[in-house]
């Protein structure tokens, strides 16, 4: 509170024509209108006029109207008693005027108005606030030797007897009966000399008079006292706070001075939380725009200087009033600005999580290795996480706002929070290294298991399954466990989940198995067909295709590839692994191939086994025979051919040419015989050339003509620009620039050329 915001009110009270309006005017310099005594007495102030002091700045005085006033003939006691209570409420210092020779007189000490003064204030009595009473006795001689002259000590004493007669004689509650008057009124005396006969001594006294309100060095001074501005509300309020109490006093009711103070301190106090909240709202639209659209940098400091702003303008007018109510109605201003702000934050956090969260996902993407699963994704997640939270700590720090409300942008919560996204993507993470990880054991499994399965498949045996449980176990304990549950006991899988995790790992593994057997009984066919080609076609021993003639010993030979065909289906139609309970691998036994699907493999497969041993009596035939039984045998055969052929066979023997030709063509025959003799399929052979070779033909062919178009195309091109140039008046003048001419010359030989 500032010093011109401090003031106290002096009131005055006394008969009508006692000089009130003229000692006030005397004592601060107001200029209320005064009495003209040349017209007699009469009524000058009527109701209550407030003054400031020209010679007192924190001083302003209320000029009552008199009493025992003639004019006011009706309902004058009420209204006496309204301004006196009136100006016991609002005054520090009340002044009761009188005359000397008016002491003794009820009407003259005005005994019923202090009466009313002395029962009210029992009602409104504060314990921090006093008021002084200073009577204030006029016309009183100095020389008290004169005849007539009452004694000023004898006069203070009557004015104490009758007081303390009204104190005791008042009713007054519970808690003031042991209460004496002093306590709730500090009462002072001053006596000042008839102003027609000793000007100069009234004068003197009005200034020692003057003193005792204004030097605070005075002996007497009468605001030297702990409840010294009790009284006042700031000058803004006053006007508020004076209806308040005037119409509390007008309407009898039951006045309660401290609420009707605490009244008024609302009302100001709301009205400046409005304000303040007002300049909050102003002040922060530019910050609601943009963190709506993106993170603010300086987010909290900036809020913060908001913030104590709009308290600073509170506090102004605030402090000026009740402290509680001050205090009450701060609160509900930081509660409405603090509302404000969570919505605000609401938006800064959004973005500040989506920073986080960019973040995070940068730094494990730059930590994890690509194409694989990590080794150790616990101890990845625990680097990068620290460094997330020293940034998440710098920012919202920046997004902080200072405030006493600890629960309020609670750090710890909103990294509570964080860290819940976080661990949802930590999660989708550990999801993408156990999906790497599976396609790391199936790369791993297909390279130390499946590859050599593939070669038991291929050649099956009666231990076909045993040897392929010993692959199961040997990949399991060196491979799976060494390599792929190490890295999975470190994806951050709890007990429960880890198992888990690893019981489908090892299934996955044995499922990799079961598909790759199922893959080669699906082409059962064709791995009968080409292990009875290597049994029935080839040397078992050697591997070199077979010579079919007469010292082959065919149906033996034939028999044997063909039960050992159908023992190898026999065997694969059921799956069997054994179980290893070091390992934790459980036995399989799943069939491959239903009854059905066996006996549609076993009949093609004799057909196809049918065929080649009539292919291969055959050979053994024909191997017999003059040509291998491409040339005739019969010698009537052999002359009808010469017979009709002697022309050819001549001019083919006299012709070099064609005689070349022969030659080369019989030995491309005979070297295709002998091929086909030792196992090459000629034929596949020398269809798959002819097929290159046509196939390279009509690429050629589509090339030229695509050549042939693009040539179309561009010579239609250039006829269509020729067409579509307009002609100018230029074309006909026979005075052209020479670029001109020369282009009617060439339009003259290409028509020349047409001709």
């Amino acid at each position: 509170e500032s010093a011109s915001q401090k003031y106290a009110i002096i009131s005055i009270m006394g008969p009508q024509s006692s000089g009130k309006s003229t000692i006030l005017n005397k004592l601060f310099g107001t200029r209320f209108e005064v009495m003209d005594h040349t017209k007699g007495r009469h009524q000058v102030t009527t109701g209550i006029w407030l003054g400031s002091c020209p010679k007192a700045q924190d001083l302003m005085v209320l000029d009552l109207e008199g009493t025992d006033s003639a004019e006011r003939k009706q309902n004058r006691s009420n209204f006496e008693r309204q301004t006196s209570l009136m100006a016991l409420t609002l005054s520090e210092v009340l002044i009761i005027n009188m005359w000397a020779q008016d002491i003794g007189r009820s009407t003259g000490m005005n005994v019923d108005t202090l009466r009313a003064i002395l029962e009210a204030n029992l009602r409104l009595f504060n314990p921090d606030s006093k008021t002084r009473i200073l009577f204030l006795i006029r016309e009183q001689s100095p020389d008290e030797t004169q005849f007539g002259v009452t004694p000023a000590a004898e006069l203070q004493k009557n004015i104490e007897r009758v007081v303390n007669g009204i104190w005791n004689e008042i009713d007054r509650p519970d808690q003031f009966a042991n209460t004496k008057i002093a306590d709730l009124f500090d009462i002072d005396y001053f006596f000042m000399p008839p102003l027609v006969y000793y000007k100069d001594l009234f004068d003197q006294r009005v200034q020692e008079l003057y003193n005792r309100f204004t030097n605070p060095s005075d002996d007497n001074y009468y605001f030297n006292t702990s409840y010294h501005f009790t009284k006042c509300v700031p000058p803004e309020g006053l006007y508020t706070w004076t209806e308040q109490i005037f119409n509390a006093i007008t309407q009898d009711e039951s006045l309660n001075i401290p609420d009707q103070q605490k009244l008024l301190s609302a009302y100001r106090c709301e009205h400046a939380l409005n304000e303040a909240y007002t300049i909050f709202v102003d002040e922060t639209q530019t910050i609601e725009k943009i963190v709506k659209e993106k993170y603010v940098d300086g987010f909290g400091p900036k809020l913060d200087e908001i913030v104590a702003k709009c308290v600073s303008a509170y506090q102004e007018t605030a402090n000026k009033y009740d402290k509680e109510e001050a205090q009450a109605k701060y609160m509900s201003l930081v509660d409405k600005i603090e509302t404000q702000i969570q919505y605000l934050f609401g938006f800064q956090y959004k973005h500040l999580v989506e920073k986080v969260m960019d973040l995070y996902q940068y730094e494990m993407k730059q930590a994890l290795p690509r194409g694989e699963c990590v080794d150790n994704l616990n101890e990845v997640v625990t680097r990068v996480g620290e460094s997330i939270r020293k940034f998440f700590s710098t920012k919202i720090d920046d997004c902080m706002i200072n405030t006493e409300n600890k629960r309020f942008l609670d750090k710890e919560t909103y990294w509570q929070e964080t860290q819940k996204r976080l661990r949802e993507a930590t999660k989708s993470i550990q999801l993408e290294e156990w999906q790497k990880l599976c396609k790391e054991n199936e790369a791993l499994a297909d390279q130390h298991l499946l590859v050599e399965i593939g070669k038991l498949l291929r050649k099956p045996t009666e231990k076909i399954w045993s040897k392929i449980s010993a692959l199961r176990v040997e990949y399991h304990g060196k491979i799976l466990n060494e390599r792929i549950i190490r890295k999975l006991s470190n994806l951050m899988y709890d007990e429960l989940k880890l198992k888990e995790r690893i019981r489908a790992i090892k299934d996955e593994s044995d499922t990799l198995i079961i598909n790759r057997c199922k893959k080669y009984c699906a082409r059962m066919d064709g791995v009968l067909q080409d292990r009875f080609d290597q049994l029935f076609n080839k040397n078992p021993d050697t591997g070199i295709p077979r010579t079919w003639d007469e010292t082959v010993e065919l149906d033996k030979i034939f028999t044997s590839a063909k039960n050992q065909c159908l023992e190898i289906l026999d065997l694969t139609q059921q799956i069997v692994l054994a179980e290893n309970l070091d390992l934790g691998l459980q036995e399989i036994k799943l069939k491959l191939l239903s009854a059905d699907t066996t006996d549609d493999i076993r009949q093609d497969f004799l057909r196809f086994a049918d065929n080649e041993y009539r292919r291969a009596q055959n050979n053994i035939r024909n191997a017999n025979m003059l040509g291998g039984g491409i040339l005739p045998q019969h010698p009537v055969t052999w002359l009808i051919f010469l017979y009709f052929a002697k022309n050819e066979i001549w001019y083919m023997l006299t012709n070099p040419l064609y005689l070349i030709l022969f030659i080369f063509g019989a030995a491309i025959l005979i070297i295709g015989y002998q091929a086909h003799t030792y196992g090459f399929d000629v034929q596949t052979i020398v269809m798959n050339m002819v097929q290159r070779g046509v196939n390279m033909i009509l690429n050629k062919l589509q090339e030229f003509q695509r050549m042939q178009m693009d040539i179309q195309n561009k010579g239609q091109r250039k006829r269509g620009n020729q067409r579509e140039r307009p002609l100018n008046d230029n074309d006909f003048d026979p005075d052209n620039n020479a670029p001109d001419i020369g282009m009617s010359d060439d339009a003259n030989l290409n028509t020349g050329t047409r001709r």
